[in-house]
């Protein structure tokens, strides 16, 4: 799944949203995850939905995202070789690809009690 930053919230009422990317520009990269089509209800009772379903994966944070978040943070797959390498592989070279990537590569970019992201609103705007 392509991304310029990604968002993990700290604290309650309001949650401060802390946005993590490749540095001020937001170099665009990839979640590692996975997706497949699922046809049948949503609720147990409910209508038949046809829909493309996906989850990305995460692994343990590395010192920069830990300060925000302890447990977790997404798989980042940067470089176009670990992406292609992923949409291609089997699992034991996927394996190789999860780790934390790197906190000296990642910067804090915008924050604040709002779950949009200011930068990417006005991209988008």
């Amino acid at each position: 799944m392509p991304a310029t930053s990604f968002s993990e919230p700290k604290g309650k009422s309001p949650a401060i949203w802390h946005w993590f990317a490749l540095g001020e520009e937001r170099e665009p990269f990839g979640f590692g995850g996975i997706w497949r089509f699922y046809k049948g209800p949503i609720r147990k009772d409910g209508a038949s939905v046809e829909v493309d379903v996906f989850a990305f994966l995460t692994i343990r944070p590395n010192d920069l995202v830990a300060t925000v978040h302890p447990s977790r943070m997404p798989v980042m797959l940067v470089d176009e070789d670990a992406q292609a390498t992923w949409l291609e592989c089997g699992e034991d070279d996927a394996h190789k690809l999860i780790a934390p990537y790197p906190a000296d590569q990642m910067a804090l970019v915008p924050r604040g009690s709002d779950r949009a992201d200011p930068v990417a609103s006005s991209i988008v705007s």
